[in-house]
């Protein structure tokens, strides 16, 4: 049965038949197997009979040969069942039981898809996509909105199974092996998504990066107080479009212009944010970071404002090409709004809300950026 639903499942996501299984099974980012439902059926069971107190459901589990001598030796359910056990109380309820052990037994297969994903020579680039799912979640809020063509592309590029040129001339499709706008030799589906020299030229990774910005920046004048403006970096949302500014002239005349400012009218304030696009790993978010917090002008720009003796805060957000963020991304953006304004305190809840907005702007935008990767030219009306 798991293996028809696996083939059906690849169909209708056109996914490729080589695929392996961990792009629709790995715990926590597409769907459950049939084997995991049924593991989780029978840890459900074994912990109700685990847990009671009662004698007769006790004498059921021996006639259903549950005994421990049994399992310890036949059953790894119950090695699971034991393992949880032990880490909660003395008797615990059936239902903690149950979800200890659920937790376990997802880690023992995370762990299994890790090994097999370590033998992969390119489909192994999924661990990184996974690894940042288990921090901030995001595909499992976004996929069950979106149609088989969006999941159809998320899941190919995290697993770098898209039909880029490389993967064309692997699977015996095409000869050339070149990106058409740059003439590089490893067109990857990085290198489409945020490694092209002419992409970058043209400006289709600004495309997406602005995409996100105008989704924070919409969303922030929402939520703000009465006594906050907001400015972004984009044609029509800056304090001033002659010279182009993202902070007041009255304030701070600066030739450098933060991707987000927060101005407090009230408290004479401001809060600045640095937005970056980079691609899909824990390693690339946290260079993107380290990168923009280092940024000598903008430095620069701290120690002006300072000696004007204007309050100031300044932080980065990453919002990576697949719609994933670090935590510290999120505890930033939300820093950034809860120091602006006076007796509000922003609900993370909020932040996540909006973060998962900007995520899935990032990956439409990612998408349109594949789908034009053999035209060579790029216009897009903004």
């Amino acid at each position: 049965m798991e293996n028809i639903a696996t083939r059906h499942l690849k169909k209708w996501l056109n996914l490729p038949r080589n695929a392996t299984r961990a792009v629709l099974y790995y715990p926590g980012v597409c769907c459950p197997s049939i084997s995991q439902v049924s593991k989780q059926a029978k840890l459900s069971l074994l912990s109700c009979i685990s847990a009671s107190s009662d004698d007769q459901i006790q004498e059921l589990g021996l006639q259903l040969h549950l005994g421990d001598e049994y399992l310890q030796t036949q059953s790894s359910d119950y090695s699971i069942l034991s393992k949880a056990r032990s880490q909660l109380s003395s008797i615990p309820m059936a239902r903690h039981l149950y979800l200890q052990s659920k937790k376990l037994a997802a880690a023992d297969e995370r762990s299994r898809y890790d090994k097999h994903l370590d033998t992969l020579s390119v489909q192994c680039k999924l661990k990184d996509s996974v690894s940042l799912e288990s921090c901030c979640g995001t595909w499992n809020r976004l996929l069950l909105g979106c149609n088989p063509g969006q999941l159809s592309f998320i899941l190919r590029a995290a697993s770098d199974t898209l039909p880029t040129p490389v993967n064309l001339q692997r699977w015996n499709i095409q000869c050339s092996a070149k990106c058409i706008l740059c003439g590089g030799t490893q067109p990857t589906t990085a290198h489409i998504l945020g490694g092209c020299p002419s992409a970058l030229t043209q400006g289709r990774y600004t495309y997406r990066h602005d995409q996100v910005l105008d989704c924070l920046f919409t969303e922030l004048s929402k939520v703000l107080t009465d006594q906050c403006i907001v400015y972004a970096d984009l044609p029509g949302r800056r304090a001033s479009d002659s010279p182009q500014a993202t902070i007041p002239p009255a304030l701070l005349i600066t030739p450098y212009r933060p991707d987000i400012v927060i101005h407090n009218k009230e408290s004479n304030s401001v809060a600045l944010l640095e937005l970056t696009c980079p691609l899909d790993s824990v390693r690339h978010l946290e260079l993107a970071r380290d990168r923009k917090l280092k940024k000598e002008e903008y430095q620069l720009l701290l120690s002006e404002l300072d000696r004007l003796g204007i309050v100031n805060f300044y932080d980065t957000i990453e919002m990576s090409v697949l719609g994933h963020y670090l935590p510290s991304s999120l505890s930033s953006f939300w820093n950034c709004v809860n120091f602006i304004q006076n007796n509000f305190t922003m609900l993370k809840s909020q932040c996540k809300r909006i973060f998962d907005l900007a995520a899935a702007i990032s990956i439409s935008s990612s998408r349109r950026i594949f789908m034009a990767k053999s035209c060579q030219e790029w216009c897009v009306d903004f």
